[in-house]
């Protein structure tokens, strides 16, 4: 759970349950059994989203690998988007993080192929945590 502290994520406004819109914010805490996040935003307020409503940038490796994989089942622009957000975060830091979260911001189908939601991100963590107490205990 720690790995997720202090990323940038994309986080689905809780205020407007009609309003699908994304926010960039920074996650400040997680609780993994409750499968919720606080995030801060830069207009300083903090919110307790569902994690299921928090996005998180998949591992540039990944990325690229999907964009070699799924090109020929993606939408044109969404492949461009995509590829273009690849290309960003092989820049260090993270203005270029920040920069590619701008980008996918305003783009859904983009952002549902470059990122994945934190409760999966979660899951796999405490599978991978509870596999290494299980063979700690052995």
């Amino acid at each position: 759970m720690q790995e997720y502290l202090g990323k940038l994520a994309l986080a689905r406004d809780q205020s407007d349950a009609d309003d699908k819109t994304f926010r960039i914010g920074l996650i400040s805490a997680v609780d993994p059994r409750l499968m919720r996040a606080e995030i801060a935003f830069g207009d300083l307020s903090v919110s307790i989203i569902s994690a299921t409503d928090v996005l998180v940038l998949k591992d540039k490796n990944r990325l690229y690998q999907d964009l070699l994989t799924s090109a020929s089942i993606m939408e044109t622009a969404d492949f461009k988007t995509v590829f273009r957000v690849s290309l960003i975060l092989e820049k260090p830091g993270q203005a270029a993080v920040l920069e590619a979260m701008e980008m996918l911001k305003d783009n859904p189908g983009a952002a549902s192929l470059a990122m994945v939601s934190l409760d999966t991100g979660l899951s796999v963590s405490l599978g991978r945590q509870q596999g290494a107490e299980r063979g700690s205990r052995r």
